[in-house]
């Protein structure tokens, strides 16, 4: 059976989150912003 894709924007570290936000106002998203503040471990 097909699964839902929903589209986002990842940005990795607290470092990229102003960039991120600024993204936000400047339609730089596709879909959902997502900012991961841990590092991904799979």
């Amino acid at each position: 059976m097909g699964k839902i894709k929903h589209p986002e924007t990842l940005h990795d570290g607290i470092e990229n989150a102003p960039k991120a936000f600024m993204g936000l106002f400047k339609g730089d998203n596709l879909g959902k912003m997502l900012v991961r503040l841990t590092p991904d471990d799979s």
